[in-house]
């Protein structure tokens, strides 16, 4: 079924399921928000809300019931090319350890390319482009794709791992119980297939490597500098890449006292949050893997 961008939001009201039953079936949403084309609307044009975000989008579709979600991937929308999709889905895939995993996850997670979406419209008799103009609007309804069908064959492999987070604080010099935040992530890819000069290691330079030489010299700055009022408190986020950063999780985390580098200046407090757990990873429909893990 077309189920438009895949997005329930009441306080919106906006719903692109319209309360039909699609438990069992395999939805294909778009990537983004209703109004990111046209720039105007409810979830701020041009500026992704987290209901544009693919991690919603699997998320609305567990508590939808639906067996699969495919995700069509456009590259001005999801603001990156299908080399990324790939490179990002073919490897070790991470999550959370959760007590029900099909409450935020389908049994099946996968993206398809716009071609592939656009042949597999017409065969069912619709037009692509009609049918996303249609989802851009409070009136749309989900559309069968007659005839058409989609099968999956995939195993799990689980494994344990352990990563860290790294949290640095100064603290405030009048009002130390409030904070502003500081953040990057420090991981990226991984290694996966090399490129045209043999490199294998997907380096992130830019995603994110630059994010965290930003926060570490904010950190030295104002560590060297005046103590500012408010408590500051500096993070480098692992795991990000596969969605699973700290800010997304309310689970518990461990934090152990870390002496910083001898460059770093001592008048911040660092520690360093670890998270330990068992890991599961499973193939989807591309046969990718996904490794799923916990903190404590």
């Amino acid at each position: 079924m077309f189920l438009g961008y895949g997005v329930r939001a009441p306080e919106r009201k906006w719903d692109d399921f319209k309360g039909q039953n699609v438990r069992g079936k395999v939805g294909i949403v778009l990537i983004n928000d209703p109004d990111f084309e046209t720039g105007q609307g409810d979830f701020g044009g041009k500026a992704m809300t987290y209901y544009g975000r693919w991690t919603y989008k699997y998320e609305e579709a567990a508590r939808q019931g639906l067996a699969g979600l495919l995700v069509v991937h456009e590259t001005a929308p999801a603001s990156y090319g299908w080399a990324t999709v790939k490179n990002s889905n073919t490897n070790t895939m991470f999550d959370i350890v959760r007590s029900n995993p099909a409450e935020v996850h389908p049994l099946v997670e996968a993206w398809i390319q716009r071609d592939v979406a656009v042949e597999l419209f017409r065969n069912a008799g619709h037009d692509f482009e009609a049918l996303k103009r249609q989802a851009q609007t409070r009136e749309f309804r989900p559309v069968a794709l007659n005839n058409a069908t989609f099968s999956a064959n995939y195993a799990v492999r689980r494994a344990g791992i352990r990563s860290r987070n790294v949290l640095g604080r100064l603290a405030g010099s009048t009002r130390p119980n409030e904070t502003v935040l500081y953040g990057g992530h420090w991981d990226h890819l991984g290694v996966g297939a090399p490129d045209a000069r043999g490199d294998s290691i997907y380096n992130g330079a830019v995603d994110n490597a630059t994010g965290i030489a930003a926060v570490i010299e904010i950190a030295r700055a104002f560590a060297n500098g005046p103590r500012p009022e408010r408590s500051l408190v500096f993070a480098a986020w692992t795991v990000e890449e596969k969605g699973c950063s700290a800010p997304s999780t309310t689970r518990p985390i461990r934090s152990t006292r870390w002496k910083p580098p001898s460059r770093a200046s001592t008048s911040t407090r660092w520690s360093r949050t670890d998270r330990r757990g068992t890991c599961s990873s499973s193939a989807t429909a591309r046969a990718n893997s996904r490794t799923t893990w916990s903190a404590s």
